[in-house]
């Protein structure tokens, strides 16, 4: 029997399988040429964790990062940084950290800079003023990075502070004073230097003592 003519050859079932075999890989390959990633959020906290790697005066770094679709994410970085790490050495860290560039898709909306130091180097108790504060603070992603460090710096400069915690996201500022210390007055210098609301300290913890409620401060 003589072939038929006029119409059109359908190709083999597997050769139509290996073309959508080959079109997937295409848009896999895509997707990785412009740095985007499925779990968005997750890829951004490693790529920030490498970028920090290595950085002088940095203890740590880690970010809270939500995988909030495909390809998408949002959340903060964190920095840990040394206690005894110089001035220059402080504001070169928390510089590199702000200068990260999250892949698109990817929404940092702060970072996290905290200054822990190990008590176990000094007194406990809180009694002397010879450690630093325990510091940790959320600045809001791209502020610059002189203002982030400036307020490490004076938070760290305050004798009375022993622990302060401030976390944007939930409007939320902890502070333990020293015994002795002006809670009220070091409350307002406080957020003034984190650029907080006044009142974000709703109260003072007070060092091995009672806690200051801030509707009791005069003014």
């Amino acid at each position: 029997m003589p072939p038929r003519t006029g119409l059109a050859a359908t190709p083999p079932p597997r050769r139509r399988s290996a073309a959508r075999r080959l079109g997937l890989a295409a848009v896999a390959v895509s997707l990785l040429l412009t740095g985007c990633a499925v779990d968005a959020g997750t890829a951004a906290r490693n790529a920030f964790v490498d970028h920090m790697e290595g950085t002088d005066g940095v203890l740590s770094a880690d970010g809270f990062m939500s995988n909030d679709l495909p390809f998408l994410g949002s959340g903060l970085v964190e920095v840990r940084l040394s206690t005894d790490a110089s001035e220059e050495t402080l504001r070169s860290a928390v510089e590199r950290a702000l200068s990260f560039e999250p892949a698109r898709g990817v929404d940092i909306s702060a970072l996290r800079i905290v200054s822990d130091p190990d008590l176990a180097a000094g007194d406990p108790s809180g009694a002397a003023f010879d450690l630093p504060a325990s510091v940790s603070f959320d600045v809001e992603w791209g502020t610059p990075a002189t203002t982030a460090a400036d307020r490490l710096l004076a938070l760290r400069a305050m004798p009375e502070v022993l622990d302060v915690y401030h976390d944007r996201r939930f409007d939320q500022t902890r502070l333990t004073v020293a015994r002795g210390a002006d809670a009220c007055a070091v409350a307002d210098r406080v957020e003034r230097t984190l650029d907080a609301a006044p009142g974000a300290v709703e109260r003072v913890s007070v060092d091995e003592g009672v806690g200051v409620d801030r509707s009791t401060c005069d003014g």
